[in-house]
């Protein structure tokens, strides 16, 4: 249970698709004599689906702006980030960044990360991506050269 809730955040949409998919698969299995069976290891290898990558993308769009935005400069940056290097870049775009570190505790809240001691993780690489994905393709290469001008001594 623990290993299905990391993979969908506990969505239920998203719990029902991937239960889907592990009995597809047969990495979940049931059997009338001894009841529910199946392998932690290969479920915790399962890749959740692209369907679960729009759902997650849907999900990322309804967030406040702020929280969006902290969410995308967080997928620019890497699927583990320190504080320090956020505090760094918090103010690439020229605002005064004091929203960046609040709107990633938000995120936190709704389960997109995981933050533990100074490190800001994804939950899944698949949230990273989809945050990623939501930067328009033109704006991509200006943030990114913006982000790491901060980075430069």
């Amino acid at each position: 249970a623990e290993v299905v809730h990391q993979k969908t955040l506990g969505i239920p949409l998203f719990v029902v698709e991937f239960l889907d998919a592990l009995l597809t698969e047969k990495l979940l299995i049931h059997n009338l004599a001894t009841g529910w069976g199946w392998d932690v290891d290969s479920i915790d290898l399962k890749k959740i689906s692209s369907g679960v990558a729009a759902l997650l993308a849907c999900k990322l769009e309804q967030l406040p702006s702020q929280v969006l935005s902290a969410v995308k400069i967080l997928s620019v940056l890497g699927s583990h980030i320190d504080r320090g290097v956020l505090e760094v870049v918090k103010k690439y775009d020229g605002s005064d960044g004091s929203t960046l570190i609040p709107s990633l505790y938000t995120a936190q809240r709704e389960g997109l990360l995981d933050i533990a001691g100074p490190t800001f993780t994804f939950m899944h690489e698949t949230i990273k991506l989809a945050a990623f994905n939501l930067i328009q393709v033109a704006d991509r290469i200006p943030m990114m050269l913006r982000i790491v001008a901060c980075l430069l001594p």
